[in-house]
């Protein structure tokens, strides 16, 4: 993160530039397999990222997945769920892996504070800023914390039991 000091009449605002990096795997052995009940419409099938304000969003890359990429389109098909964001359409990537690997980039402007939500079996997050006097708030304290005059970097590695919600659940729309 960089912190950069805005002045427009008299009004100081501290916003800060992000370039965020998500990427992990899904473990596709753990969907139902196709029978006579139950199928993967891969063609309706879509990974959805959820942002409290898209007006944020500076740059995106293409979602990654497996050599693959998809570009992201506006919303998340998940209004009840996800009411900001967006998706991409994974019937355009491969997916005859069985533990895809993803990769999402991003690049953010915003003010006031960067949250993130815990998704992952294991979720490891780390935040590297050129700001030594960063604040850290939330529920998960991070696992180690190193700042210095030229700036800070905090780690986190959560697992999924800290979390109310499923690993993974069926949408029927």
């Amino acid at each position: 993160l960089k912190e950069k000091i805005l002045a427009k009449d008299e009004i100081k605002s501290k916003v800060y530039d992000g370039d965020i990096e998500i990427s992990g795997n899904f473990n596709l052995e753990i969907l139902p397999k196709p029978s006579a009940f139950t199928s993967i419409e891969w063609d309706k099938a879509f990974l959805a990222m959820g942002i409290s304000n898209n007006k944020s969003v500076k740059v995106s890359s293409p979602l990654r997945w497996e050599g693959s990429s998809a570009a992201f389109k506006p919303g998340t098909n998940l209004s009840n769920q996800l009411k900001h964001g967006f998706h991409a359409n994974l019937e355009d990537v491969a997916n005859d892996s069985e533990l895809p690997q993803f990769k999402i980039q991003l690049n953010l402007r915003g003010n006031h504070n960067l949250k993130f939500a815990p998704m992952g079996e294991l979720t490891t997050a780390s935040i590297n800023s050129d700001i030594s006097d960063l604040k850290i708030q939330g529920d998960i304290p991070a696992t180690s914390t190193v700042r210095s005059n030229d700036g800070f970097e905090a780690i986190w590695r959560i697992p999924n039991l800290v979390r109310n919600y499923p690993q993974q659940w069926l949408l029927e729309r």
